[in-house]
């Protein structure tokens, strides 16, 4: 995505986010410099910038943390009259399968006629958290002594809650999977005991 500095709002930072800044019909490309939390500051280099159409210039830029940011334009050393653009917000990139979370008492333990939980995170490629998919894309499957059926419901934007119970004791293999593929840590097992064993 492009981002003119002069004061549009940015999409995404999921790969390859660019900055662009209208020079007139200047041939001495600008400097970018990026001030945000984290880190706290990129330099781009002016030969990165690449020429784009007449007085166009597009700064190939990968910010990896959701933030907001400040650009400051620079050309042979001079900084812009319209420089620096402030609080340019960059939201989290797509979710991606590999780097969702699981956490939560039931990935390990639960108790006979006791529902247990745990939490699925959406995270974009960089770990930040972002939007769910589609909770038709989320399989859960609880297969042990009994087959269990799980419930999950959205938790917030970006987290679902997984809950389930069964009547009889012992392991139970459980499997997270986003359109097929299996989420960061699943499968895993989770000990059922009964109540009076339950570690506290």
């Amino acid at each position: 995505a492009d981002l003119p500095l002069g004061g549009a709002t940015s999409e995404g930072i999921g790969g390859g986010v660019g900055a662009s800044k209208e020079q007139g019909s200047s041939a001495i490309p600008p400097q970018l410099q990026v001030n945000g939390w984290s880190p706290d500051k990129i330099v781009v280099p002016a030969p990165n910038a690449k020429l784009a159409g007449k007085g166009t210039y597009t700064f190939p830029i990968d910010l990896q943390k959701v933030a907001l940011y400040t650009f400051h334009v620079f050309v042979d050393g001079m900084e812009l009259q319209t420089s620096p653009v402030s609080h340019i917000p960059f939201k989290a990139g797509p979710c991606v399968t590999e780097n969702m979370r699981i956490e939560g008492a039931g990935t390990t333990q639960a108790a006979v006629d006791v529902p247990a939980t745990f939490t699925v995170h959406a995270r974009d490629r960089h770990g930040n958290e972002t939007a769910l998919p589609d909770m038709n894309a989320l399989k859960v499957s609880i297969a042990g002594p009994l087959r269990v059926r799980p419930t999950m419901k959205v938790l917030t934007y970006s987290s679902a809650v997984v809950e389930f119970k069964t009547s009889l004791s012992g392991v139970y293999n459980i499997a997270v999977l986003c359109n097929g593929t299996h989420v960061r840590g699943s499968e895993f097992t989770c000990t059922c005991l009964t109540s009076a064993t339950v570690t506290p």
